[in-house]
């Protein structure tokens, strides 16, 4: 369901709740960082509307991960993901397969059916991200950004995958 007011407390939970990527890829803790990316406006980009999203996945009733994606960034067919975290307790389960695979290319073709592309940027030494994505079949592309991490420099690279691709029966 999308962040709103309502469910801000639960999506900062989920990022309260991912000690891997606040120790090792950022070294600094989320606090604050849910109101921050709701708050965050989309980019705007020339001749395109771009749309955030920001998304707490639940089971049930208890939320297991959030993902953040601006739709129509850097173009009108591609959803862009700027954040997709899932909570501690939840990781290796096959939550983030589901969703790069099944649940978020089924969402984009029904709500935004112009998105040919799913990007996504991680940073290089988040190793189970990196293996994540390669297993859904997303493909590393040559676009890479230097980033800084509290004057610490890391890379973020760039990983797509096509809906169409993700939704087509596997054979």
């Amino acid at each position: 369901e999308f962040v709103d007011g309502a469910n801000l407390d639960l999506a900062q939970d989920v990022l309260n709740h991912n000690g891997y990527y606040h120790t090792s890829i950022v070294q600094t803790q989320p606090t604050g960082l849910a109101s921050r990316c709701l708050q965050a406006p989309p980019p705007t980009v020339s001749g395109s509307r771009v749309f955030k999203q920001f998304i707490v996945i639940r089971q049930e009733t208890l939320p297991v991960a959030v993902i953040d994606i601006f739709v129509g960034f850097p173009n009108y067919k591609t959803a862009s993901i700027a954040m997709f975290m899932v909570h501690d307790g939840y990781q290796r389960k096959g939550i983030a397969r589901q969703m790069l695979t099944h649940a978020l290319p089924c969402f984009l073709k029904e709500c935004h059916p112009a998105v040919e592309t799913i990007a996504i940027s991680v940073t290089d030494n988040n190793i189970p991200a990196l293996r994540c994505l390669l297993e859904c079949q997303y493909e590393r592309t040559n676009a890479f950004s230097k980033l800084d991490a509290n004057g610490k420099p890391i890379v973020a690279v760039t990983f797509k995958r096509r809906v169409a691709d993700a939704l087509a029966p596997q054979v």
